[in-house]
């Protein structure tokens, strides 16, 4: 069996406990290079996961590695476009963690140029390789050729976040400080003012999960119609679904105890209520209530424990690889994610400032 010549690039907890365990389980999987700023945790992981050669930074490694058939990016938000970007001009296979970049140019410079390069270019939102998401997906698609439970009247995603990661998480920690800062793009569009900056950084980095998984659902019919971004408190944006159905996000943060993540699609007669877990916790299961109130149907309930969304994820990539075709993320798909986020922050700044 030929194996796949995979690289990464850093390896701190995310790196770890998100991709380097799940790529580690794949045997087509091949770990040929690493690279880490940190020299203990460098070292360390070379060890543990068995990478044949490690480099202080991925400069080093796209100059030294001629033969790769992918590298898996997970570095600090605003360093992951302009490596990805690197790689990309390299001729590399990409996958990186979410967000793909920091704005919607950024996106739309790194789309444009994995097309030029015919370069495969996947995004990392794990939460849509969970089975139950799929199951809930395919209950959705029949709704739309049934029309058993009449038209959707309003849609709910919701997302208060606390406790997402493991209390003893199982990961290599050195202690080392991640000094790295370069390469480094802006972590906010130009025509954003500077007061901005942060709760756009914490916005796009968290809710852009909810904002793919709607669109997953949905598709591209989103016109953003109200934004109230406020961090401290609850955030609320008002989409317009087929310009006249409500879709309402809301976001925030609990307390360190407690995790609500889901989505609510309304019918007329009925809804469906997909449940997320924290994505970074095995173990835990999505799961989803299919609420009909017409006589004679019952509901129908799904939940599954023997999958994890992080592993299903890097099979996925492996498949396309294989394929030499992204089937779910593709970059130039996320890319309207990036644009809802780009709009919905237009509208409210324009609101704060009329």
């Amino acid at each position: 069996m030929k194996k796949l010549k995979l690289a990464f690039i850093g390896a701190g907890f995310n790196g770890q406990i998100g991709h380097l365990k799940s790529f580690s389980k794949i045997k087509k999987c091949e770990f040929v290079a690493l690279a880490e700023d940190r020299e203990k945790l460098r070292s360390l992981i070379k060890k543990k996961y068995k990478f044949k050669k490690v480099y202080k930074t991925h400069q080093e490694l796209l100059k030294k590695e001629k033969e790769l058939d992918g590298v898996i990016i997970v570095t600090k938000r605003n360093m992951t476009a302009p490596i990805a970007h690197d790689c990309i001009k390299k001729n590399i296979n990409v996958f990186t963690e979410k967000p793909m970049a920091s704005t919607y140019k950024q996106a739309k410079k790194l789309v444009k140029l994995s097309r030029d390069k015919k370069v495969l270019y996947k995004i990392g939102y794990n939460k849509i390789f969970d089975p139950v998401v799929w199951k809930a997906k395919d209950l959705f698609n029949s709704q739309k050729i049934t029309k058993d439970l009449g038209r959707i009247i309003m849609v709910k995603s919701h997302r208060l976040s606390g406790s997402g990661y493991p209390k003893k998480p199982n990961y290599i920690d050195t202690k080392e400080k991640n000094t790295k800062s370069e390469p480094s793009w802006p972590s906010a569009p130009s025509w954003m003012k500077k007061k901005y900056f942060k709760d756009y950084e914490k916005y796009i980095n968290l809710y852009s999960h909810n904002i793919n998984m709607i669109r997953f659902f949905l598709g591209d019919q989103l016109t953003v119609k109200s934004a109230n971004l406020n961090d401290n408190y609850i955030s609320s944006v008002l989409l317009n679904y087929k310009k006249s159905i409500p879709v309402l996000l809301t976001t925030g943060f609990f307390t360190k105890e407690g995790w609500d993540d889901y989505l609510q699609i309304f019918y007329e007669k009925g809804y469906l209520k997909i449940n997320f877990p924290p994505q970074h916790i095995n173990g835990k299961s999505t799961n989803f209530l299919f609420h009909r109130v017409n006589a004679g149907k019952k509901n129908i309930t799904y939940k599954s424990n023997k999958t994890w969304s992080f592993d299903l994820q890097a099979k996925s990539f492996v498949k396309d690889l294989e394929l030499n075709k992204i089937t779910h993320n593709e970059g130039s798909d996320i890319l309207k994610d990036m644009l809802l986020v780009d709009n919905i922050w237009k509208k409210y700044i324009y609101e704060q400032n009329r």
